[in-house]
């Protein structure tokens, strides 16, 4: 059940469909904290009626329940073909960025030791979103910074440079990655052309002899039901065989290669 919640469809463009599965997961690790969230909270309640009488501490309930309903609702809507990725990677930034208001006050969050916690939505912007989004996502911080700093306090500019500056090495590395994903594609692509295009019979084996693929061109020489024989067993597994029947006897050795060694 896990592996098909994990499964993004692959109608999506490539880059689209790495970054559904990265929001999956995200989306997965949120629903199991709903999920620990309420299963903590019963507990609370169950102990604390029972010694205290005291059921305060219940309402994280309520948070619980909302973010295992929001990540499901999302989960579904990130393997839908006809909801962009972006929209559904932007509405879970929001919801992270909203969450983080909530998360500790307002003097340790815009000035005080829980400015960290907005790092957590600029990298997360750079995964699931395109990496140039990072600024947009540290100017938005930047603003509530300025607007929600306690009367009495002067905005810390010096957080909010180094947000831009967190923005900027995220754009930089994500950048670079995409560009290397992007350039092994082509390669890869450029190396299955020249494999399909090969007018002779191509298998390419592991090291234990197992198929991994082969060539059109050897589709049409070896009969589907050969074909199938070999992806069936090893190679190595099947010229020992041969040569048991031949021969009689097989004897392996460290110069038999793929079939053994014989006198």
């Amino acid at each position: 059940m896990l592996k098909n919640l994990l499964r993004v469809p692959d109608t999506f463009e490539p880059d689209d469909r790495r970054r559904r599965q990265v929001l999956n997961i995200l989306l997965i690790a949120f629903m199991l904290g709903g999920i620990l969230a309420i299963n903590i909270s019963l507990l609370i309640i169950y102990y604390h009626l029972n010694l205290k009488g005291n059921v305060a501490e219940g309402n994280v309930i309520v948070p619980g329940i909302s973010l295992l309903v929001i990540s499901s609702l999302l989960i579904a809507a990130n393997r839908s073909p006809r909801i962009s990725g972006r929209l559904i990677g932007t509405i879970f930034i929001t919801i992270i960025t909203v969450a983080t208001t909530q998360s500790d006050t307002p003097q340790q969050l815009y000035n005080g030791h829980s400015l960290i916690a907005w790092v957590i939505p600029i990298m997360l912007g750079a995964v699931i979103l395109h990496p140039g989004s990072v600024f947009v996502i540290a100017a938005i911080i930047v603003g509530l910074i300025q607007l929600f700093t306690p009367n009495g306090q002067g905005p810390n500019y010096y957080a909010m440079g180094i947000l831009f500056e967190i923005a900027f090495i995220t754009w930089l590395g994500m950048s670079i990655a995409n560009r290397a994903i992007l350039d092994a594609r082509r390669q890869a692509a450029n190396l299955q052309a020249i494999f399909d295009s090969v007018g002779e019979g191509v298998l390419v084996l592991d090291l234990h002899g197992n198929l991994l693929s082969a060539n059109p061109a050897l589709y049409k020489m070896i009969p589907e039901d050969d074909l199938k024989e070999i992806i069936a067993k090893p190679l190595g597994k099947m010229l020992k065989m041969e040569a048991q029947d031949i021969f009689g006897y097989y004897i392996p050795g460290p110069r038999a290669g793929l079939g053994g060694r014989l006198p």
